[in-house]
Formats: structure tokens, sequence, C-alpha cells
């Protein structure tokens, strides 16, 4: 049910146009899989900012694990602001 739920989410944030913001999240993105703590906190402050792609790249980082601990429960509630 939860995969469901994440690729019908991914699905519709396929939609989303690319923008200089989305450029710049992909960037924050990067500095993350590079250990940069200070990125998340970038992202997070996007997300605020209710940036669909800043909450869906949240959502991804939480159901992934990458610089957080795994959790699910977290991601699908970044994907599901990402789709409001």
């Amino acid at each position: 049910m939860i995969r469901k739920t994440i690729i019908a989410t991914l699905l519709s944030l396929s939609a989303v146009s690319i923008s200089p913001a989305n450029d710049k999240i992909e960037a924050i993105y990067e500095r993350l899989t590079q250990q940069d703590t200070h990125a998340l906190t970038a992202l997070t402050a996007l997300a605020k900012d209710r940036d669909s792609q800043a909450l869906s790249t949240l959502g991804f980082i939480y159901e992934y694990g990458i610089i957080v601990p795994q959790d699910t429960t977290q991601a699908l509630q970044y994907y599901q602001q990402a789709c409001e």
C-alpha cells in the first residue's frame, strides 16, 4: 500500500515544471548526498514555504534514509504535502 501511494505521488509530481528553483533544490540535494547537514536546513526552509519540489525531495530523503534516519511515515507526510 505504501509503495502504491509513493508511486502515485511521484507520478503526480512528474508534471512539475523545471525552473531555476528546481535547479537550486537539485544543488541542495547534491550537497546532502555529500553529507552536508546545512543543506538539510536549507531544504527544510524551502519546504516551509510549501515548495512542492522541496517537499517531494524531503520525502525521498526520508524514504531512503539519506543523511537522516529512514522514516517512511515522515516521507509519506512530505509527499502528501507536496501533492497538496
